[in-house]
Formats: C-alpha cells, sequence, structure tokens
C-alpha cells in the first residue's frame, strides 16, 4: 500500500509525507496493541493459584528461620502475650483477649476481626518465634484459595521510601 501511495503522490490530493506517517503509526499500532495482547496473556489473574504457589515457598522459608532460632530444636518455651489496644481510631481488633500464650495463638489469631498482629517486646522475649509459629500452623492448617500468611518485619522498614 505503501508503495501504491508514493506512485499516485503527484496525481492526486495524496499528500507523501502524511502517507508515509500514516503508514508507519499503523504499523506502530499494531505492534502496541501485540504488546499488550501479550502483556496480558503473560499476566498472571488467578490469585488463588499464586497463593498455593506461594504458601510451600513461605512455609519452608520461615520453617528453615524457625529452626535457625530455635538452634536445631522443635521445642518453644510457651511465652505469654497481653493484648494492648491501638490508640483511638487506629482500628479496633475485635476478638482480642485480655492475654494468650504462643501454644494457643492459632485459636487467638482466627478469633481476631481483622486478623493481624504486631508483636513488640523486648530482645529475645519470643517475638519472632511467636510470629514464625503462628504462620507456620496457619500454613499446616491452610486450605487451596486461602490467603498466604506473610511476616514483616520492620527493623528494616523505610517509611520515607513508601
Amino acid at each position: 500500500m505503501l508503495a501504491v501511495v508514493v506512485r499516485t503522490a503527484g496525481t492526486g490530493d495524496v499528500d507523501p509525507i502524511g502517507g508515509i506517517s500514516g503508514s508507519a503509526a499503523l504499523v506502530v499500532g499494531i505492534w502496541a496493541l501485540e504488546m499488550a495482547r501479550r502483556t496480558l496473556v503473560w499476566q498472571d489473574t488467578d490469585t488463588a493459584g499464586l497463593a498455593d504457589r506461594l504458601a510451600p515457598v513461605v512455609e519452608r522459608q520461615e520453617a528453615r528461620v524457625r529452626h535457625r532460632l530455635l538452634g536445631g530444636s522443635t521445642r518453644t518455651v510457651d511465652v505469654g502475650f497481653d493484648f494492648v489496644p491501638a490508640p483511638a481510631g487506629a482500628g479496633a481488633a475485635a476478638g482480642a483477649g485480655p492475654a494468650g500464650t504462643l501454644s494457643a495463638i492459632t485459636d487467638y489469631y482466627r478469633a481476631l476481626r481483622p486478623g493481624r498482629v504486631i508483636t513488640t517486646g523486648a530482645p529475645g522475649a519470643g517475638k519472632t518465634v511467636l510470629a514464625l509459629e503462628l504462620m507456620l500452623r496457619l500454613l499446616g492448617d491452610r486450605q487451596p484459595g486461602e490467603p498466604v500468611p506473610v511476616r514483616l518485619p520492620l527493623s528494616g522498614f523505610d517509611p520515607a521510601t513508601q
């Protein structure tokens, strides 16, 4: 088509530069549509499937961390914890009991609405082990398609970069 436009450019109302740039724009447009189609094909929108593939990866990684923290042992101390309400307006934790223990952390967590936990305390108090135990127990009971618990250490969090 481009060759026809160029050959007949002198005999009609066709602007040869306009024809060439229009043809080039058509080619670029078709290429862009193909790239968009490929992106949609590559994009994995099956979130349940993604969660199912993520769960065993998180479980293996967190089990390694737990193993290292416990020095290769599987025994833990049944640490206790207290519920401290968030400041007014920061979001309620419906279902939170006044206290809990490591051995009952899964039941304690499942009673929370919304289901989220922030652990604070002195160094060596058992915060990481508590979080790991909760995650590993939730992952052990997880059904296909359910959310995957993820531990987010705030020690490296820089709000200025977010």
